[in-house]
């Protein structure tokens, strides 16, 4: 049996990869720059309040402002370091064995926030659609049985049978 943090970890990286090979939503993550060719925290597309009740507007506002904000802030710092500026996220991540663990930890937590922030949307989809969908119905017979599942799971340190 997997611990609570595995579970999440598989989670976080059974999305991302549902999202890199075009299953589920489809979410572009385009890293902006300033003048100096300095990377910048991306827009928040709607206000902190906007996913109540499933977020307090303080925890979207802590985690946008201070958690990814430092993310953004420390991957500059290595980017001079390393005399890297002007060079994209996606090169970055491209190569990121090839980078330092500043360059690797701090690209890879911008990268995230910035696809969490566009992944979550208010009022947005209710259920998954296409192929997500389908595997959800194949594995675990419907998004009710994955929803108990991650319920759950999050309340035990193991993860259910279909989901480890």
């Amino acid at each position: 049996m997997k611990n609570r943090r595995d579970f999440i970890k598989t989670s976080a990286l059974a999305a991302g990869t549902l999202a890199l090979y075009g299953i589920g939503s489809k979410v572009a993550i385009a890293s902006e720059t300033n003048e100096d060719n300095l990377f910048k925290l991306p827009d928040l597309e709607y206000g902190f309040e906007a996913l109540e009740p499933y977020i307090d507007t303080l925890t979207m506002e802590i985690h946008y402002t201070k958690h990814h904000q430092g993310y953004v802030n420390n991957l500059n710092k290595a980017v001079v370091a390393e005399k890297l500026q002007g060079v994209s996220l996606n090169d970055l991540l491209g190569k990121v064995s090839k980078h330092s663990v500043a360059i690797r930890n701090n690209a890879g937590g911008h990268y995230n926030h910035s696809f969490f922030w566009r992944l979550m949307r208010p009022g947005g989809a209710k259920s998954p659609k296409g192929e997500l969908a389908e595997a959800i119905i194949r594995e675990l017979s419907g998004t009710d049985n994955l929803q108990k599942a991650f319920s759950d799971a999050a309340k035990t340190d193991l993860v259910p049978v279909g989901l480890g």
